[in-house]
């Protein structure tokens, strides 16, 4: 009984703190291991950079496209999600476009472009 009640309460948790499906792979550009996305994808919490009403698309360096469904697509279909992380898109404002990894060790990074130190005339 009490391994029955470990199990059930270890799949209630993955079920409301997990991120599976809160996203799609619309490219996987043949990458043989699609498989090791989808597990960083479901274990990252990914709400921070939602959107409230449209679709967040990740570009991933091997050419791996994923796309965070909407705030309002994962409500309707019963997924637990931080409303108050997520972002009302702005067609005005300029969007970030990052290059997303994954790491060797199954997490996802967001890689940022450095050009070196700017130098400011006086």
């Amino acid at each position: 009984m009490k391994t029955l009640f470990c199990a059930l309460f270890g799949l209630i948790s993955f079920g409301l703190f997990g991120q599976s499906g809160s996203y799609e792979v619309v490219e996987s550009n043949n990458v043989t291991n699609i498989e090791e996305y989808e597990s960083a994808m479901d274990k990252a919490d990914f709400d921070a950079y939602r959107y409230v009403a449209k679709r967040r698309v990740l570009q991933f360096d091997s050419g791996v496209v994923i796309e965070l469904l909407s705030v309002e697509e994962l409500e309707a279909n019963g997924v637990t999600v931080d409303r108050s992380k997520a972002k009302v898109f702005d067609p005005n404002m300029k969007e970030s476009s990052y290059v997303w990894k994954l790491a060797p060790n199954g997490y996802i990074i967001q890689q940022f472009e450095y050009s070196g130190k700017s130098k400011s005339r006086l």
